[in-house]
């Protein structure tokens, strides 16, 4: 299971395994959940692994990673990169210059297959609302 916290991964980077994650409730028992180390993981922009926190319900044995907020699972890209990478590539028909064309192809072929499964017409009109409401159209 992941869960989401405020922050971002520069304030980790520089905090680094001393960041103060806080105390972690588990969502299926409402028990106090144990520290359970750290796992490194790598997000785009840095050239270094940033230590993310997990924890382990003593009860249910459930395994919870802690993620930065803008940082979707299994993407190393935030929300809002993808969001104007997505945007930029379908009003001006090229990637922008931060965008790999390999990964935005990634993007776009995922973001146009969940806006065919939903019927959707305007693919700008889709991605904006999909961005807004939060919804999660990749793997």
């Amino acid at each position: 299971m992941i869960c989401y916290k405020q922050i971002t991964p520069q304030e980790l980077a520089d905090q680094g395994k001393n960041f103060n994650w806080g105390n972690h409730f588990c969502n299926n028992c409402k028990r106090n959940m144990w520290g359970h180390g750290l796992v490194p993981k790598y997000f785009s922009h840095l050239q270094f692994p940033i230590f993310l926190k997990r924890y382990r319900c003593p009860d249910c044995s459930v395994v919870v990673t802690m993620r930065p907020e803008s940082y979707w699972s299994y993407l190393r890209t935030s929300t809002l990169i993808i969001f104007m990478a997505l945007r930029y590539r379908i009003n001006e028909l090229k990637w922008p210059w931060y965008v790999g064309r390999q990964v935005g192809g990634h993007w776009l072929k995922r973001l146009v297959r969940h806006a065919q499964m939903e019927l959707a017409t305007d693919l700008v009109f889709y991605l904006d609302n999909c961005f807004l409401k939060n919804i999660y159209f990749f793997p």
